[in-house]
């Protein structure tokens, strides 16, 4: 993985990853992991941890699956991980924005019901007739009531040119498919112009080169207002979700990494920003991890209206750690803060305006649009000298 600089700061977190909150296998979520070869070892104490960084270095033979979850449960920690070989395979091929699967993004409106929020162009699902909206019932028999998210997507994705069958329901019309899997490049981050000016930027996860190509579309949209979307964004790379706040931060804190056993570093805002056009952020239950570092690091520093429901709560950071045979383990090794030094672990961030759970998503637009309205006209009417 590439160091942008040679602050310990910025390395620092080239190294560490903020993990998707729902894990392994998220459809329009990130497996996250360096390449092979460029692993940094864990820092974290404990003998657990310990004892597996000391495998790979020393270049013992591969633990057994059943001793490494030994380990694992050892660590009493919630996010740790044993993926096997097709699991790491699909977390390293995920870091750079692609997967298997059939070019869907679901959602979920925090009361059970999951719909298709975007349909990739050119996937199965296209050709299949899905279209947003839709409401997925079950996949391959399985009825999806009940399921969480991270279940639901790890449902969906599979090997390439597998099958999978899913159950959608359209004005209550229920209709049954099946498609095969294929590798999907993630549409991670799009761009629609709205109106007066005002573009909404969507940012479905933090995958490599995010960041970059969110600073790129702030540059060339020369807008008058701003809407980044990050509702059901569930996480990704810790430094793409610095480069994004970076878009719309003049330097300054973006979020504090406190790993464990080691000093706090505090990664701040690099490059040329957009800091004059109004800025809204939209952020639900979906929103996690790396997500909430932008829209917390936004909120504290007053660069953005946060506009939704209270979003999901990961203020934990992870790392990945290849094992031999394939396979590869992921245990927490800090945690982050906002600038105003909080944790959202197990709180979330609680937006300033808030949006019932459950509404349709173009009523937190609809407001989103109204407050950037009311910013403009301050903006005309109002000025310093």
């Amino acid at each position: 993985m590439p160091v942008l600089t040679s602050s310990r700061r910025r390395s620092a977190a080239l190294v560490a990853v903020v993990a998707g909150a729902y894990g392994v296998g998220l459809l329009g979520g990130t497996p996250v992991v360096p390449p092979a070869g460029t692993v940094a070892r864990p820092t974290t104490s404990g003998s657990a941890a310990q004892q597996l960084s000391q495998s790979v270095r020393s270049g013992d033979q591969p633990l057994d699956r059943s001793s490494v979850q030994a380990l694992l449960d050892s660590l009493d920690d919630r996010w740790a991980a044993y993926l096997d070989p097709a699991q790491y395979a699909r977390f390293e091929q995920g870091i750079d924005g692609h997967y298997t699967g059939v070019g869907v993004l679901v959602r979920s409106d925090g009361s059970g019901r999951v719909s298709i929020a975007s349909i990739q162009p050119g996937s199965p699902a296209e050709l299949a007739g899905l279209a947003a909206g839709d409401e997925l019932r079950a996949i391959s028999g399985r009825p999806v009531s009940g399921m969480s998210i991270p279940e639901v997507s790890a449902a969906l994705r599979g090997d390439i040119g597998s099958a999978v069958t899913v159950t959608v329901a359209r004005a209550g019309v229920p209709r049954t498919v099946t498609m095969k899997r294929v590798v999907m490049a993630d549409a991670d981050v799009t761009m629609t112009r709205l109106r007066d000016g005002v573009v909404k930027i969507t940012v479905a996860s933090f995958t490599r080169g995010v960041g970059k190509t969110v600073r790129a579309d702030v540059e060339a949209a020369h807008a008058s207002g701003i809407v980044l979307d990050l509702r059901g964004n569930p996480g990704g790379l810790l430094h793409e979700a610095v480069e994004v706040a970076s878009a719309f931060l003049d330097s300054g804190p973006v979020v504090t990494f406190v790993r464990t056993g080691e000093a706090p570093e505090e990664l701040d805002a690099v490059g040329v920003a957009d800091t004059t056009a109004p800025l809204v952020v939209l952020v639900d239950g979906g929103t996690a991890s790396a997500a909430e570092v932008v829209a917390g690091a936004l909120q504290d520093r007053g660069r953005a209206v946060l506009i939704g429901s209270q979003t999901f709560g990961k203020g934990t950071v992870q790392q990945p750690l290849p094992l031999g045979g394939g396979a590869g383990v992921e245990f927490t090794v800090g945690k982050y803060l906002t600038p105003d030094g909080h944790s959202v672990d197990g709180v979330g961030l609680t937006p300033d305006i808030e949006v019932a759970v459950g509404s349709s998503p173009t009523v937190a637009l609809d407001r989103a649009l109204a407050v950037l309205t009311g910013l403009l006209a301050d903006a005309r009417t109002t000025g310093r000298g």
